[in-house]
């Protein structure tokens, strides 16, 4: 009856065979069409094989461990008998272990993946404070220049143009913060949701896919700040647009320090003989290049104009008389200008830095050197561990699901026996045990499931005494 069952066991695992192999290469024919891929279908082919050296061997066992009596008319179970020398505790205690490193080696890389990512996500949303604190700086600027207009009785159309200007700018501020905290969020929920959603599946690998598509995007980015797929999160085309009137205010500045030092060389010797000249920033046309670092040591700060003028100012405009002095109200309105040409050259550069976008870029640029390749990095050590740890615990259940039916039927057989006395069955929160007692041992069985607990419980002799504990 074994050779039969054998045979039979072996034949049905070649039909198998047959009737799969083509569907299989049907499918490898189109790996990158399907949603699983070429790891997905390796692994399927993977489990193909070791089930067929499952059944080989199961089918080897039959043969080796049969018995010339009794075991001829019943089929016996993978390693029952004495010829086989394995036992399935030894080797469910191994793959236990391996279990657990696998798992930890799971969550070391999903931890390290989320950890890069969050880190990714948080340079982008910082980057994104930054320069919405750099725009609100402009603002702060041009408030101050406004005030200072008309304080100085400034021409009433100018303020209206900057206070134009202002809403202008608080409104960019503003719609930047708004999407750095929408994409904050949106990102978020894609990390929680998909892949975490992802791992819990077992589709590891589209951490990989994931990391890719980021990675690829940020590079993109790089080479084609204003038409990308990133567009929607981090506007440099519209900021794109505020580059002429930077363009318009530093031609405006070079224009003006070059017609005042000009005055300076006019009125040198006169009214002030030691003044000194000012400072200017910028390169000449069309370029006009902020480069105060260029600055000759004999030139002064536009900002420090005012106090070059303060030793020739007559600040009480009665006392003054003809003499060849600045009145109070002319010093005034040039230390109005100078303060507010020179707030504008402080935020000049960064926000020179936000409109060429080039804040963004050194951000993305940061997380392409440093956090890309962990990424993939972490993200395969991930999905490598999960088919590690999926193939750990299938042979476990192939390996322990025998022995567990061997189990209950020996237990079965031992309380048919003549000389069984009784059954106890004791339970607890976790387990249920079963005790036959015999005439010469004692035979007990623990089951951890209640329903099965039931059954088998059900399946005892109708003449046994059952004890319920």
């Amino acid at each position: 009856m074994a050779i039969t069952n054998g045979a039979h066991g072996l034949a049905s695992t070649i039909v198998i065979i047959v009737l799969i192999f083509p569907e299989i290469a049907a499918h490898t024919t189109f790996l990158h069409d399907s949603a699983p891929g070429v790891y997905g279908y390796a692994i399927g082919v993977l489990w193909l094989l070791c089930g067929i050296v499952y059944g080989v061997f199961f089918v080897a066992i039959n043969f080796c461990c049969r018995s010339d009596r009794e075991n001829r008319t019943k089929k016996i179970f993978l390693c029952n008998c004495k010829g086989c020398g394995l036992s399935p505790i030894p080797l469910a205690i191994l793959l236990t272990i391996l279990a657990m490193a696998a798992s930890g080696f799971v969550l070391a890389g999903s931890s390290k993946f989320h950890s890069h990512a969050r880190t990714s996500l948080d340079i982008i949303i910082k980057t994104a404070n930054v320069a919405s604190e750099t725009i609100h700086n402009a603002t702060g600027a041009l408030r101050d220049i406004q005030g200072d207009l008309v304080e100085s009785s400034v021409n009433v159309d100018d303020s209206a143009k900057l206070n134009s200007t202002i809403e202008s700018f608080d409104a960019t501020a503003e719609n930047i913060v708004k999407r750095a905290r929408k994409n904050r969020r949106i990102i978020n929920k894609v990390c929680n949701n998909h892949c975490d959603h992802k791992l819990e599946l077992g589709w590891c690998n589209n951490f990989d896919s994931f990391s890719d598509d980021v990675c690829t995007a940020l590079n993109n980015f790089q080479e084609n700040p204003y038409s990308n797929s990133l567009s929607s999160i981090v506007p440099c085309d519209e900021l794109l647009s505020a580059e002429s009137v930077l363009s318009e205010i530093s031609a405006g500045i070079y224009n003006l320090v070059n017609k005042v030092n000009a005055n300076i060389s006019n009125r040198q010797g006169k009214l002030l003989p030691s003044l000194v000249y000012i400072c200017n920033p910028f390169s000449g046309p069309p370029e006009y290049i902020y480069q105060p670092e260029n600055c000759s040591a004999n030139t002064i700060q536009i900002g420090d104009v005012p106090k070059v003028l303060e030793p020739y100012t007559c600040f009480d405009d009665e006392s003054c008389g003809n003499g060849d002095f600045l009145t109070g109200s002319e010093y005034e309105l040039v230390k109005a200008y100078t303060s507010s040409i020179q707030k504008l050259l402080d935020v000049y550069p960064s926000t020179e830095h936000l409109l060429g976008c080039q804040l963004v870029k050194d951000a993305f640029s940061q997380i392409l050197h440093k956090h890309c390749k962990p990424l993939k990095k972490f993200a395969g050590m991930t999905w490598i561990g999960m088919v590690v740890l999926a193939s750990i615990m299938v042979f476990t259940v192939v390996l322990w699901t025998p022995k567990e039916i061997h189990e209950i039927k020996d237990f079965l057989l031992t309380a048919r026996r003549k000389d069984a006395r009784s059954v106890k069955i004791k339970r607890s929160k976790d387990v249920v045990k079963f005790k036959v007692r015999c005439s010469k041992y004692l035979y007990t069985l623990s089951v951890f499931d209640t329903e099965k607990a039931d059954k088998l419980k059900q399946s005892l002799p109708p003449g046994l005494t059952v004890q319920d504990l």
